[in-house]
């Protein structure tokens, strides 16, 4: 959390842009909600009452709101990607400048490739975090306040089976956090090294082949690629487990609305297009 606010603070002085991509996600999430609406319309009347002008409405509506959507994704993504450019200028200029104002033993203690792997790679990583994770996010957070009240005034009782099984997911990715942490900084930390070791090796070639020592330098540097990609492989291990674990939840959780929500059919307390349109709202979370 204390990484994110410093983010913010990067972005702090465009805070009118960030304004406006906020705004923008709340209207790329407003307009996803139609949709399950109109499945449900298609399902309990349209098809149904063979109403075919009914079906000529769909139609066009689902085209305007896919026109829509795609405008204000474009407007978001523009002005994203421009945040996320002029973060990154702004650090690059910062890092350089501070840099150049360090003493010489940080110099003498500290690998070149090393110091140039923070200035490149991880300034690259926070751009990412801008252009992919901010957005994600923050639309993950508008999605929950809006949709979430939306399966509450739809049905109140599957809503609550969806909400119970939030808990569970939630539990289980804590499980798994500390380990993919874990794992990302030793990779981080082995990614310097390697960089470093590579500048280092590159410039001082002319020693290494004085001396024939071409081989030995060589096998070092698969070593330190070999311990990398077992890192690496760790890594994606844990990832996919808990992609497996989170998948299998929300199995679990849809299963139990389809079931619930069956009944609820067969008791015509809810229309089948209720119920799909319920589950569609629930694929949004």
């Amino acid at each position: 959390m204390s990484n994110f606010r410093r983010l913010l603070g990067y972005l702090r002085p465009y805070r009118f842009r960030v304004g406006v991509a906020v705004l923008l996600m709340v209207l790329v999430t407003l307009t996803a909600l139609p949709m399950p609406r109109l499945t449900q319309y298609v399902l309990d009347h349209a098809l149904p009452q063979r109403d075919r002008h009914a079906l000529v409405l769909v139609f066009w509506a689902i085209i305007g709101i896919y026109a829509l959507r795609g405008i204000i994704s474009f407007s978001l993504n523009y002005i994203i990607g421009w945040l996320g450019q002029r973060v990154v200028f702004d650090l690059r200029y910062q890092s350089y400048r501070h840099i150049n104002r360090l003493s010489l033993s940080y110099y003498d203690k500290r690998q070149t490739g090393k110091i140039m792997a923070r200035v490149v790679d991880d300034i690259n990583v926070i751009q990412y975090m801008i252009t992919g994770g901010f957005v994600t996010l923050i639309t993950d957070i508008l999605t929950l306040l809006i949709v979430i009240p939306v399966i509450f005034w739809m049905d109140w009782r599957l809503a609550a089976i969806a909400v119970a099984v939030v808990p569970v997911y939630v539990v289980t990715y804590k499980l798994f956090l500390r380990r993919i942490r874990e794992l990302s900084e030793q990779l981080r930390t082995m990614w310097d090294a390697l960089i470093g070791a590579l500048q280092e090796k590159i410039a001082g070639i002319t020693v290494v082949k004085a001396f024939v020592r071409e081989d030995y330098e060589t096998d070092r540097f698969m070593k330190t690629v070999a311990d990398n990609f077992r890192l690496g492989m760790q890594q994606a291990k844990v990832n996919r487990t808990l992609g497996v674990a989170a998948s299998t939840i929300r199995a679990v959780g849809t299963g139990l609305i389809y079931w619930a929500g069956t009944k609820y059919v067969w008791g015509r307390t809810l229309t089948p297009g209720e119920l799909i349109a319920f589950t569609a709202y629930i694929g949004y979370l």
